[in-house]
């Protein structure tokens, strides 16, 4: 697989949420041994080609008896450098718990595994308009995006892009920046925006804007300046 798409293929991730009992019945030392041998045939043929994790679904505890997903993390954080290029991590949510498992568990289980070393990337963090509606969900991708880009991410994938059918009590059928009819939601207007102003822009620094207020100070790709600003 590795060779037919060694030209089109940048990016490569090993397996999804192996740290969720539910996507994985094996341990740490059997998904070590997958993780670097996909690393090792990937560069094989294409040194440049990016090796990611398979995406860790938490840092917070999952509360299930048959896997201790934190531990999983930190087992393959620390004993694989070396054979992932980015740190990919998940983490559905909404803002106000993203924010705080970011500074207060991911970042620092980064630090204690070494895993600082190379990029982490936000690939696949969202929340369902189900709950929330659809004005939050289009607020949470805004902030989610930003706040990442700020704490180091390298990139961010919004899960995903169309409702997966039109039930309205069905998670799955909420996430999606588009109806499934293909219809553009509000979230998918917030994307447009920071994708149309914000593409190729450099992270300068946070702002202390006052209570409550979150504040990220960017320059765009002309150079001019951009400040991404909520309340709480």
């Amino acid at each position: 697989t590795a060779a037919r798409y060694r030209e089109s293929i940048r990016y490569w991730e090993v397996w999804n949420e192996p740290d969720l009992y539910s996507f994985a019945h094996f341990g740490a030392e059997d998904y070590a041994k997958l993780l670097k041998s996909a690393w090792e045939e990937v560069k094989k043929v294409n040194p440049r080609a990016i090796v990611m994790n398979g995406g860790f679904a938490s840092v917070r505890p999952m509360g299930n008896p048959k896997k201790d997903n934190v531990q999983f993390q930190k087992e393959i954080l620390r004993n694989c450098r070396g054979y992932y290029d980015l740190h990919a991590h998940h983490e559905h949510s909404n803002f106000p718990v993203y924010a705080s498992v970011i500074d207060s568990l991911l970042l620092p289980m980064r630090k204690e595994t070494g895993a600082d070393a190379v990029p982490w990337y936000a690939n696949e963090t969202a929340v369902s308009s189900m709950g929330c509606g659809e004005e939050i969900q289009a607020q949470t991708l805004f902030r989610k995006l930003i706040y990442s880009w700020a704490k180091g991410a390298l990139g961010y994938n919004w899960y995903d892009l169309r409702n997966d059918g039109f039930d309205p009590a069905n998670n799955e059928h909420n996430f999606g920046m588009l109806t499934h009819d293909f219809y553009p939601k509000p979230v998918y207007a917030a994307y447009n925006a920071l994708a149309n102003l914000f593409q190729g822009g450099t992270f300068l620094r946070e702002c202390r804007i006052g209570k409550d207020l979150h504040g990220y100070l960017f320059r765009d790709r002309e150079g001019n300046m951009l400040l991404a600003a909520w309340s709480d």
